[in-house]
């Protein structure tokens, strides 16, 4: 019998250790972040080498990572996936007066690719570009290349903004303008490109005040990035001749 009671308490002080050092390791415990090992908050680990080429400066923005598989883009838009709905964004470009979707190319290459098959205008369509806009970059190429994303953080949408190395070395300057109305300059927010913020040639800013200019019906606003201020983009929609470079998201 006492062996038993002996036996008991034994067990008891046990228990007690045990349920004692669970009580501690749940009050300590710091949960992991799920997710953010690969799916980060902060913008440079989207930005990665483009593995389906071979050229070693070639740049891949990842969408998928950086929207934490949310969003695609494709041809001239993003679509972004919400519980109900998909918001889509479109681009387009205007280079040194010449309005394009998103890819500008020099006027030869129509004549020169005249009966070329598709993979052989592909082949030398890098030689004949001048501005893209893409998730793929080259930072030194030549080529003025830019990207704007939306994306949810902390259940609001914000924007990031990459252009790389060839567009901060060509363009004149670099500002943002944004807002709700693009023909209404009171509704506009403007301010130089922060160039501080960058990866292997390509930089990254920021936008997310007032940034609801895509819940409007129609839409009449959206963001513009590069040679423009809210006068030149009036301008631009007045049909005047322009000499300037920017990419647009509407």
């Amino acid at each position: 019998m006492k062996k038993t009671k002996k036996r008991i308490t034994i067990a008891a002080i046990i228990l007690g250790i045990i349920l004692i050092a669970l009580a501690i390791f749940l009050i300590t415990y710091e949960k992991p972040e799920i997710g953010y090992e690969y799916f980060t908050i902060e913008p440079e680990p989207w930005i990665e080498d483009n593995t389906a080429t071979e050229e070693p400066d070639d740049i891949k923005i990842n969408v998928f990572k950086a929207t934490r598989k949310k969003a695609e883009i494709d041809a001239s838009q993003q679509d972004y996936y919400t519980e109900d709905d998909i918001i889509s964004f479109f681009y387009n470009g205007f280079y040194k007066g010449n309005d394009f979707q998103t890819t500008y190319l020099k006027p030869e290459f129509q004549n020169i690719s005249q009966g070329m098959t598709l993979a052989e205008q592909k082949e030398i369509v890098d030689q004949y570009t001048l501005m893209r806009i893409s998730t793929e970059i080259d930072p030194n190429d030549g080529i003025v290349d830019g990207l704007i994303m939306g994306k949810e953080e902390n259940n609001n949408f914000v924007f990031y903004i990459f252009v790389d190395e060839d567009w901060k070395n060509q363009l004149e300057y670099t500002n943002i303008v944004w807002g709700g109305k693009f023909l209404d300059s009171t509704t506009l927010h403007s301010r130089p490109f922060d160039f501080t913020k960058s990866k292997n040639g390509i930089y990254i800013d920021k936008i997310e005040e007032d940034v609801d200019f895509f819940k409007m019906s129609p839409i009449k606003g959206g963001i513009v990035v590069g040679e423009i201020n809210p006068e030149l983009l009036k301008a631009y929609y007045d049909y005047q001749d322009l000499d300037i470079t920017f990419m647009m998201l509407k």
